[in-house]
């Protein structure tokens, strides 16, 4: 939830969960790109980065064009672009 205030010349936005409403913005911002993407996640707790692994490989041989993203990194296996964090944003 978040309130909409045009006092100024340009808007203000106020929201008890700036961190939400900053992800929801985003999505608006730069046009929805969750709904043109696939989006798989993994779960559990052995096993995820070997299996990211796996479905690359199987989509890429498919035609698709997988990327991954976790703890080691995100981007194509191959060239992993360093995260600070074990979770991202």
């Amino acid at each position: 939830d978040f309130v909409y205030q045009k006092p100024l010349s340009v808007p203000i936005f106020s929201s008890c969960d700036s961190r939400g409403f900053l992800a929801h913005a985003a999505e608006i911002f730069y046009g929805q790109p969750s709904k043109k993407i696939k989006v798989i996640g993994i779960t559990g707790t052995n096993g995820k980065t070997s299996s990211s692994f796996m479905l690359h490989s199987i989509f890429k041989a498919a035609g698709f064009k997988p990327k991954i993203m976790g703890t080691l990194g995100f981007g194509e296996p191959s060239n992993f672009f360093e995260t600070s964090n074990t979770t991202m944003d």
